[in-house]
This record gives C-alpha cells, structure tokens and sequence, in this order.
C-alpha cells in the first residue's frame, strides 16, 4: 500500500513539473519516467512514456512509447505502441523466434535484441 503511494506520489510530480513548465495535460493512467520530456501544450492519455521526447502542441490518445521521439504538431490514435529496437537484419527472418535461443531451430545462430539509439519521428504527422 505505501510502495504504490510513493510510486503514485513520483508519477504526480514529474506531470507537475511538466503541467507547469509547459502547460500540458495528462490522463489519470500516463506513466512517465524522469527522462521523458514534453513540450508546450502535449497531451498524453493513458499509456506509459519512457525515456521518450514529445514535441510542441502533439496528442497521444494512448499507447506505449519507450526510447521514441515524437515531433511537433503529431496526433497520435488509440493504443499505438512503438518500442525502439534493433533487428538483426543477417538472419533469414526478423521473427522473434529467431531471438530465443531455446527455441530456433538454428541453435548458436541467434541474433541479439537491442534497443535502438532512439526512433525519431519529424513533425506534423498523424498515426492511427
């Protein structure tokens, strides 16, 4: 009970900090991290945001977004995910079944998940 009031208590003050500085609006359910930064006027409806960028006056009605940044004037649609990863690109498929040594069928040849740098998107664009 105390640990999810800490946690709840974290997640009020990095939206404040953003309310704030920026005027931005978030949903009951956004979760954010210490490294997501939001520009002016975002709004940002139920979903987590992790180590992520939004730019000037962009919308997200949901989704899950970790190491992603966004640009400004973006709307984006209900429960969109985007998760910055790298595929290896050597092998015969980009399957995850390719990722899991325990299950491929060419065991000792199995890539590597990693994330990217960071998935950038430019301004004004819309995802639905």
């Amino acid at each position: 009970m105390i640990r999810r009031l800490i946690s709840h208590l974290k997640q009020e003050m990095i939206k404040n900090k953003w309310i704030q500085r920026n005027k931005c609006k978030f949903s009951r359910k956004a979760m954010l991290n210490k490294k997501t930064k939001c520009g002016k006027y975002v709004f940002l409806g139920a979903g987590n945001y992790f180590d992520s960028s939004i730019g000037d006056f962009s919308y997200v009605d949901s989704g899950t977004f970790k190491n992603v940044s966004i640009g400004k004037y973006t709307s984006i649609s209900t429960n969109v995910q985007v998760i910055a990863y790298s595929h290896p690109l050597s092998f015969v498929s980009t399957s995850p079944a390719f990722l899991n040594e325990n299950k491929c069928l060419m065991r000792g040849k199995v890539g590597k998940l990693k994330y990217c740098e960071e998935l950038i998107t430019n301004n004004g664009f819309f995802v639905k």
